[in-house]
C-alpha cells in the first residue's frame, strides 16, 4: 500500500537517503549497487496513526487500544502493509 503522500525512505542499517520519486531512489540504488530496503513512508502522520487509519495493523481492535498508550510500539510501528522493496547489491529481490 502506498499512502498518497508520501516519501521513500532506502533504509540499511540506517536510513541514508529520502527520494520523493520511487524511480529517483531505485536509480540511485543501483548506480551505487546497495543493500537494503526502499519504503514508502506517509508524510505528516506517523506510521502508527496511518496503520490505524488505513486498518493496515494485523492486530486485534483492544490490543490496539492497549498499544496506542506504549510509547515503544508507536516509535517501531511499521507495518508491512507499506509498499517495500528489498535490494541486494543495486539488485530488487
Amino acid at each position: 500500500m502506498i499512502p498518497e503522500n508520501c516519501i521513500w525512505l532506502f533504509i540499511a542499517d540506517v536510513p541514508s537517503a529520502a527520494f520523493t520519486d520511487k524511480e529517483e531512489a531505485e536509480e540511485w540504488i543501483i548506480k551505487n549497487k546497495l543493500s537494503g530496503v526502499l519504503t514508502a513512508f506517509p508524510l505528516g502522520i506517523s506510521c502508527f496513526d496511518w496503520s490505524i487509519e488505513n486498518n493496515a495493523l494485523t492486530i486485534r481492535a483492544e490490543k490496539i487500544e492497549e498499544k496506542k498508550s506504549d510509547p515503544n510500539f508507536i516509535a517501531s510501528c511499521l507495518p508491512a502493509s507499506l509498499e517495500h522493496f528489498h535490494y541486494r547489491n543495486g539488485i530488487k529481490d
